[in-house]
This record gives structure tokens, C-alpha cells and sequence, in this order.
């Protein structure tokens, strides 16, 4: 007799319910990365000199 693993009897979600829930998983990280690199040119820009953390200090 063969052995089904139980994962196999779990219920699976539609395409579009699987579609929604990664869409929004990857356009929420790109929005994280343009918020980041918004950050990063500001601070750039009120520095002045392109350094963002200084370990000499």
C-alpha cells in the first residue's frame, strides 16, 4: 500500500486567489525598494557628498 503524504489532502487555493496573494507580495517589495532608494538619494542630497555613513567618527 502506498503512503500519501498529508499535505496532498490540505485544500489548495483558485489561480486568482494565488495570483492576488503573490502579486501583492512582490509589488509591496518593489514599493519598499523605491521607497528606499527615495531615502537614500535624499540623504545624499542633504549631504551633499555622496557618503552615507561615516565609520571614522
Amino acid at each position: 500500500m502506498r503512503h500519501i503524504p498529508d499535505y496532498y489532502f490540505l485544500p489548495r487555493r483558485s489561480m486568482l486567489a494565488n495570483i492576488a496573494i503573490y502579486g501583492s507580495c512582490i509589488v509591496g517589495g518593489i514599493g519598499a525598494g523605491m521607497l528606499t532608494e527615495i531615502w537614500i538619494n535624499k540623504k545624499v542630497q542633504e549631504d551633499g557628498n555622496g557618503v552615507l555613513w561615516e565609520f571614522d567618527k
